[in-house]
């Protein structure tokens, strides 16, 4: 029974993109600015476990400011490091520490504790990685060697962090790796490699890249997160009289199965401006009050409906 919600709404940054710029920031050479970040703990988290490599950061309010010393600038954490909440941090950064020259320990809180990673366990391992872990659970313990194989990645989970997980092992092995995907999953990596002038070659379902060359810093303009939107868009289609606008919202077509859902539903949506920045397409979204109806959801477009 609330009053219609009309308006403008200022979405916070993107929260896939905003771990990634952090992580591959600090592996670029040069300087950027990354701005409209996301302040929240998981992405703080990512902040914390990059300076605790020796990575050079600086924030202010929602930006960021990196100093990047290439590929193979981290250096040994003096301790654990802890990925709070985070299971993006957790999947993402286990690819980068499993080809480093030193050891390292990362873990997570009780919640984290309990999530599997046997899923970056095993295709690491295959690759020659080192990572010791109780039934597929942090803490891991990660053996560092920079001599790994190429990676050969044959999806068996639709899942972009596993994904990227092995991307980011990939940029440090000497060699082609390839990797193939049935179902595509969010490709927010593969676009920042992109823009940091990293060459990838993408087809349809499978890219590959040769490991070991440079990233290029460029400044990142991060995109509004349509997860949070989401919940935004689905109030205003049911709360009746109302219209809402959200401005430069990130709309890669691997994160729009909401959107693609709640149309067959019959919803009044309408994205407009599309533009791309930081080789992501940005648009903005209107959303008035709609007369839904029920629809059937499965297959491909799961991947896309993580919200």
């Amino acid at each position: 029974k609330s009053k219609p919600l009309i308006g403008n709404l200022k979405i916070p940054g993107d929260k896939s993109i905003s771990h990634r710029s952090i992580i591959l920031g600090s592996l670029s050479n040069g300087e950027l600015t990354v701005s409209n970040f996301l302040t929240s703990d998981d992405c703080n988290a990512t902040i914390s476990a990059m300076r605790e490599l020796g990575a050079e950061i600086n924030v202010n309010d929602n930006q960021v400011h990196i100093k990047g010393k290439g590929l193979f600038s981290l250096k040994q954490p003096k301790k654990i490091i802890d990925a709070g909440n985070s299971g993006t941090l957790i999947r993402l950064l286990t690819g980068v520490l499993a080809v480093q020259d030193f050891d390292s320990m990362i873990t997570g809180d009780d919640s984290l504790k309990k999530r599997p990673m046997g899923r970056i366990i095993k295709p690491l391992t295959l690759c020659g990685a080192k990572i010791e872990a109780n039934e597929y659970k942090a803490p891991l313990s990660i053996h560092g060697t920079s001599s790994l194989n190429p990676i050969e990645y044959d999806q068996d989970v639709a899942s972009a962090q596993v994904k990227s997980c092995l991307i980011l092992s990939a940029l440090h092995i000497s060699g082609q790796s390839k990797f193939y995907e049935e179902i595509q999953t969010r490709d927010h990596t593969e676009n920042l490699l992109e823009h940091f002038s990293y060459e990838i070659n993408r087809d349809s379902n499978s890219f590959s890249l040769k490991g070991r060359q440079k990233l290029i810093a460029k400044d990142i303009l991060i995109g509004s997160d349509i997860s949070s939107a989401a919940f935004f868009i689905v109030a205003s289609l049911i709360v009746d009289g109302s219209c809402i606008e959200m401005r430069s919202v990130n709309v890669n077509k691997f994160r729009t199965g909401l959107i693609t859902v709640l149309k067959k539903m019959g919803a009044d949506i309408e994205i407009s401006d599309i533009k791309k920045v930081s080789n992501e397409f940005l648009g903005n979204i209107k959303v008035r009050h709609s007369k839904l109806k029920c629809a059937d959801i499965k297959g491909e477009i799961i991947p896309s409906l993580i919200d």
